[in-house]
């Protein structure tokens, strides 16, 4: 797990090691353990694949992009707490 800032100040949480074949059923889990609902279009590419979340006023992104591969990404500053949570969470139960 790699711990970054976006250009905004914001938490980012990346894990290389995770492919994009298992993005569907890692998102599927995290949504069901973190009540989490989809805001937005879901974007599916070759090379991306992005939807936003949210849990009441809590706004993160779950992504998987060729360059950096799973990463979690808080929306807002009230989000940071639950970004990293759901980091920790993925980093135990999905690490390589």
């Amino acid at each position: 797990m790699k711990e970054q800032k976006d250009f905004s100040g914001r938490p980012t949480f990346s894990f290389e090691d995770i492919r994009a074949g298992r993005y569907s059923r890692i998102v599927k889990n995290l949504s069901r353990r973190f009540k989490l609902q989809p805001e937005g279009m879901f974007v599916d590419t070759a090379d991306n694949k992005l939807q936003e979340y949210s849990s009441g006023s809590l706004l993160v992104s779950l992504e998987w992009t060729t360059e950096v591969g799973f990463s979690v990404n808080s929306r807002n500053p009230d989000s940071d707490q639950l970004t990293s949570e759901i980091a920790d969470y993925t980093h135990n139960k999905y690490r390589a």
